[in-house]
């Protein structure tokens, strides 16, 4: 946790000495509201620039000291007024930091973010910080594609500088983005009592659905939001020379943040500024236009703004343009990405990791529930409690909107005008995808709309609001002319009501997402970093669930038979998953590379696609309801979940029967198609006593700290390997008891596992004596989540699929395929010189084309 929080405190210290500098560069107080965006921006771009360099990570954090002492001279020759340390802010970054700590509070740890409930898209983020820095393995496929890396490379350089791990530097950068975001919001706030100030700044610093986009550990979307608000405030400087001709050091931030938003979010990102500057531009134009000359074009005099604001407007279009020339190949590339193109192929193009479109009211701030994906109907919650909430955010915001155009503020309301229009873009021309983003981009900025007119805000710096606020304000209040404006009940009553109820709901709504938000251990990375020296710059097969493995093994070329999109090659496999479950065994794969069949003819194979003889290492887990290694494979390096496995000989013909599930499958002799198989010379690889599955656990297979659950299974005396697909939130304790097991039984503790985006494979959970034939019941409970998870009335959850009893005296014994009618057959292998013509007709698996990714 401390390495963490070390971190934090650098990006964040870095981001703001670097926006002061930014400030004072550009005539402005250093303590300006826009100084978190600036700052921020020019880290992204130093150590995203820097990274590309020799020296890679070592060089960006290089880079970034560098500037920070060009920022300390700049600073102290600087006369910019440097403003002075408020109470109200301390507790605005330490409510801030706070949030952003709950997720990994609540689940004791240290982790990844939403990891296997919501999101996995950190398997690329880790991938890709860690490449860039060693540029190890290939090159992942997204930064082959322009993915925008200036926070990874953040993060890399952060790591460098305080020897913190990967995952660390990520939570550190996941907290100083939250607090930028609330010292921005409390600058935007001035004229609010301090001790409501603070606590809107921490709200806009998470609302809800920005505290769900974290909690699933993104990052971006949060950035740019920063960046929007701060190009906003920054927008009124320019107003002298939009409106009359002026000086271009106030468009320094302006050009700063756009080219930080490349940086972070690659050209998509700049749809949120250049529209928030357009809107705001026409606007001020409209407020100041001449009413007596003829034509629009005139009477904005928007030839004569552009000429007097050129200066600016170079500066704010060069700057970004100049510092975006080495991402210029990346820039052009990007636009490719599936995700933001809806002419994609395929059931997921366009949704990411959304089940349908997001409900745009969740950008509002309330909303009940702890899964920001589920609709109204599908929520434990009543549904009228969503559109309840719904209505009072609205009616929140369109005070705080109505408030600010009564005082003829232009610069927030462009900003949501933007975004609006993005999202309505989105809505009609792009994904699911694109609109969630939209709305998480724009959340901030509602939030802070809604709270500054709730909370009656002074204007934002340079923007001054006229001493009366229009006549029409407050709404349905009516006054006759040349009289005294006259307090109207619904100011003095109406909005402080208005108010508590809408804080009060949206800070809840904030809570719910971050309370459940789920945080993955490190055991299995640990596991797999003992064998990345092994393996490295090698090919290797992973018959196991884990999204994480590419980073993992960075270094090698990791290919599994079953669908991962995170840069992990999958190759033809004999069992393709099915909806709840899938094959995580060697049986799932082709021994040798001849794939055609009459299914699958050659063509629909590639020269890329491999087979076991193609592989010199392979993994999988350590349980044992597995099938037999094949011949020619050794166990290298044992873990207590893993084998990692090397080639030692040549594979053989290696066969098996139909067992799309299962390590092996029954010969049935009253078959005539197998009983072929016993008339051939050559062997079977049987278990010794059958394998025993569990049925069904009571009372639900889906488990919280106060609901374990059990299920019995019939063993015969002997010794037994238990094994189970299982995934916790927290650890899972797993007990056995019954007459024939002598105490104390079994009493095991599984370690936290979230690595269940879908079909899981067993892991071993211990072995037993059992003494006489009978029941054995297994129980399963999961841990209490930690002392905060326990006060914010979290949950620890499991999920248990199939439990499965392995007779482990003998294991396996090799047979005559004369002698295996009636059992259970992990595989077989024909006498060599076995013609093909006597192997057609008898079951088995053939060879699946590779899912196209």
């Amino acid at each position: 946790m401390f390495s963490a929080l070390l971190a934090g405190v650098v990006i964040l210290a870095a981001a703001l000495l670097l926006g002061a500098a930014v400030m004072a560069l550009s005539g402005r107080p250093r303590h300006s509201p826009v100084a978190p965006a600036a700052g921020l921006s020019a880290l992204l771009v130093i150590c995203g620039i820097a990274v590309k360099l020799p020296g890679h990570a070592v060089t960006a954090a290089v880079a970034a000291g560098v500037a920070l002492i060009g920022a300390f001279v700049l600073l102290g020759r600087s006369s910019s007024p440097a403003g002075s340390v408020r109470i109200g802010a301390i507790v605005a970054v330490l409510g801030a930091a706070l949030l952003a700590a709950l997720p990994y509070m609540v689940n004791g740890r240290i982790g990844i973010l939403g990891q296997g409930l919501i999101n996995d898209d950190w398997a690329s983020h880790l991938l890709f910080t860690e490449w860039i820095d060693t540029h190890a393995g290939p090159t992942p496929d997204l930064v082959q594609d322009g993915y925008p890396l200036g926070p990874h490379a953040i993060v890399a350089a952060a790591v460098k500088v305080t020897g913190a791990s990967l995952l660390e530097g990520f939570a550190g950068l996941t907290g100083a983005i939250a607090v930028l975001l609330g010292l921005t919001a409390y600058g935007a706030l001035p004229g609010v009592r301090e001790w409501m100030r603070a606590p809107a700044a921490i709200l806009v610093s998470s609302p809800y659905l920005a505290a769900a986009y974290l909690s699933q550990g993104a990052f971006k979307e949060p950035v740019l939001a920063l960046a929007l608000i701060g190009f906003a405030l920054a927008l009124p400087a320019v107003g002298p020379a939009w409106s009359g001709g002026g000086g271009w050091r106030a468009a320094i931030p302006l050009g700063l943040i756009a080219a930080g938003t490349i940086y972070n979010y690659s050209f998509p990102g700049l749809a949120w500024l250049l529209g928030a500057g357009l809107i705001w531009m026409l606007l001020v134009a409209w407020r100041e236009r001449d009413p007596a000359t003829e034509g629009l074009t005139a009477r904005l005099r928007l030839g004569e703004r552009l000429r007097g604001a050129r200066p600016a407007l170079l500066a704010a279009v060069g700057i970004p343009v100049l510092l975006a020339v080495p991402e210029i190949f990346r820039l052009a590339s990007f636009g490719n990405f599936e995700a933001i193109n809806p002419e994609g192929e395929g059931p997921s193009v366009g949704f990411g990791i959304l089940r349908q479109p997001l409900n745009p009211l969740e950008a509002f701030g309330i909303w009940p529930s702890g899964e920001f994906r589920i609709t109204p109907a599908n929520s434990g919650t009543p549904e009228i409690a969503f559109y309840l909430g719904g209505l009072l955010a609205l009616t929140a915001f369109a005070w705080g909107l109505g408030r600010a155009l009564a005082r003829r503020e232009l610069a927030l309301p462009s900003t949501v005008a933007a975004a609006t229009l993005l999202y309505l873009a989105a809505l009609a021309f792009g994904t699911p995808y694109t609109e969630a983003k939209a709305l998480a981009v724009g959340a901030p900025v509602i939030m802070l709309i809604a709270l500054r007119g709730l909370l009656s805000a002074d204007s934002i710096e340079d923007e001054e609001a006229p001493r009366e606020p229009a006549a029409w304000w407050p709404p349905l209040h009516k006054r006759p002319p040349q009289t005294p404006r006259p307090n109207h009940p619904l100011v003095g009553v109406g909005v402080p009501l208005l108010t508590i109820a809408f804080v009060s709901a949206a800070a809840i709504s904030m809570l719910l997402p971050l309370r459940e938000s789920a945080v993955g251990a490190d055991h299995h990375y640990q596991e797999m970093v003992r064998m990345r020296p092994l393996v490295d710059g090698q090919r290797v097969l992973f018959l196991g669930r884990d999204n994480f493995v590419s980073w993992e093994l960075i270094g090698s070329e990791v290919y599994a038979p079953i669908t991962n999109h995170y840069d992990t090659e999958e190759i033809p496999p004999l069992y393709r998953a099915t909806p709840v479950n899938a094959k995580f065994d060697w049986d799932n794969v082709p021994v040798h590379p001849e794939f055609a069949s009459e299914e699958f003819p050659a063509e629909e194979f590639s020269d890329e696609d491999f087979a076991l003889d193609d592989f010199d290492w392979v993994i999988t887990t350590s349980a044992a309801s597995v099938s037999e290694a094949p011949l020619g494979f050794e166990p290298r390096l044992r873990t207590r979940d893993f084998v990692l496995w090397q080639r030692s000989g040549e594979t053989g013909e290696r066969r098996t029967l139909f067992e799309p599930l299962n390590p092996g499958a029954l010969l049935d002799c009253s078959d005539p198609a197998q009983a072929r198989l016993t008339r051939l010379d050559g062997t079977a690889t049987a278990f010794g006593t059958l394998p025993v599955l569990g049925a069904t656990w009571t009372p639900d297979p889906e488990l919280s700290q106060s609901r374990p659950a059990s299920q019995s299974i019939y063993l015969t005396p002997g010794r037994w390997e238990i094994s189970l697909q299982y995934a916790s939130t927290q650890p899972l304790r797993v007990t056995a008891s019954g007459p024939g097991l002598p105490p104390p039984g079994l009493k095991v503790t599984l370690r936290t596992n979230l690595l269940f985006r879908g079909p899981s494979p067993y892991y071993p959970v211990g072995t037993i004596e059992v003494t006489k034939p009978g029941e054995v019941t297994f129980e399963a409970a999961v841990d209490d989540p930690p002392l905060v998870g326990r006060l914010l009335g979290s949950d620890s959850r499991a999920f248990l699929d199939q439990i499965a009893a392995t007779r482990a005296d003998p294991a396996r014994e090799r047979i005559p395929l004369s002698q295996a009618c009636g059992r259970y057959v992990d595989w077989y292998e024909p006498a060599p010189g076995t013609p093909p013509a006597a192997l057609e007709g008898i079951p088995g698996p053939v060879p699946h084309p590779a899912a196209e990714d």
